[in-house]
């Protein structure tokens, strides 16, 4: 009981996420193309980035979290004390995706036990975060030094969240990230019933226990899931919205930060959004100079808690220089026998 009673507590504060810093119920000009759902997307992109930026001080999660949930719940009651009807509505809307966290969650609480990598690697370091340890300190783990951090510090400072002190609960905030992006991109429908009923469809089709793990795959495919989502949103808008672009970006930045291939991803979305043809050629320049910008912050980050070794990856330019036409030859051919292989047993 006291398990479940700590899983509702914590889903509180992840649906905190959804409502902060942006009033999700504000009509002002800025915000009058993006619905509730709209809103609380950018607050989640919003909050990632915040934790983003708090894990790269030299602080630890025992000493910044109790300040960060103070501020939290100040920031709530003065930006919703006269909308607890909008309030009420939320939790109503949001309903399914609740239930359907406790229930995953409950799952995950039955059946502890870490993917390789997250063995290996993720879950070190996320103790190193958990016991008040900061990224200045994970040049300390020479073994991954190599794997971004942020995935790892999520873990950590969620785990810390919890009073029970069981390392599952930091990996819920993985659950409710996916769940909450399949609950996104159902909402495509007028009628609320239709999409709850593709919401609980693509749980049915993508759920497994694995993914769960502690590797930041989930993480990544649940913000590409976001991303998408508005990038299809903007490729149909008559005019440019800039809310949507911001989205993207922050969410982009955040997969930086999950996982080496992140920089991939990142390249490929910025691509994306240069391609756009509703976004114009200033537009297009601001955002292509934003990318290299916070692409370049990372290097400066890894540069300045000595871990600059973790940018020595397969991505980099001197490794792309030594790659000649065999050994191309031969990625190729290995890279289309597994993508035939999991094409035919991935739905």
């Amino acid at each position: 009981m006291i398990e479940i009673f700590q899983i509702n507590l914590i889903l509180l504060f992840f649906i905190l996420f959804l409502f902060l810093p942006i009033n999700i119920y504000d009509e002002s000009i800025y915000l009058k193309k993006s619905d509730l759902f709209d809103k609380t997307a950018l607050n989640l992109a919003i909050n990632l980035n915040i934790l983003l930026i708090i894990s790269f001080l030299p602080i630890s999660v025992h000493y910044i979290q109790p300040y960060f949930y103070i501020f939290f719940l100040l920031v709530f009651v003065f930006v919703y004390k006269n909308h607890l009807n909008f309030i009420y509505n939320f939790f109503k809307t949001f309903l399914p995706l609740g239930l359907v966290f406790i229930f995953l969650s409950l799952s995950i609480s039955s059946e502890l036990y870490l993917g390789y990598d997250a063995k290996k690697f993720y879950y070190i370091k996320s103790l190193f975060f958990n016991e008040g340890k900061t990224i200045f300190d994970l040049s300390n783990f020479s073994q991954s030094i190599w794997h971004p951090h942020f995935s790892s510090y999520l873990w950590g400072f969620f785990w810390k969240l919890s009073f029970l002190d069981l390392e599952y609960f930091g990996r819920l905030f993985y659950v409710f990230l996916f769940c909450y992006s399949f609950f996104l991109i159902s909402n495509i429908n007028k009628k609320n019933l239709n999409n709850i009923i593709i919401f609980f469809a693509l749980l049915l089709l993508f759920y497994e226990y694995k993914y769960f793990t502690g590797h930041p795959e989930i993480l990544i495919f649940s913000l590409l899931a976001i991303i998408s989502k508005y990038l299809i949103l903007l490729s149909k808008e008559n005019t440019n919205n800039t809310s949507f672009i911001l989205l993207i970006f922050l969410l982009s930045n955040i997969i930086l930060w999950l996982k080496s291939e992140g920089t991939v991803y990142f390249f490929i979305i910025l691509f994306l959004l240069i391609f756009q043809k509703q976004i114009t050629i200033n537009k297009k320049i601001f955002i292509f100079t934003s990318f290299l910008a916070v692409f370049i912050f990372k290097i400066f980050i890894y540069k300045l808690t000595g871990l600059e070794e973790g940018l020595k990856d397969v991505y980099h330019l001197e490794y792309i220089m030594t790659l000649d036409i065999p050994s191309v030859a031969d990625k190729l051919f290995k890279i289309i026998i597994w993508l035939a292989y999991y094409s035919s047993t991935n739905i």
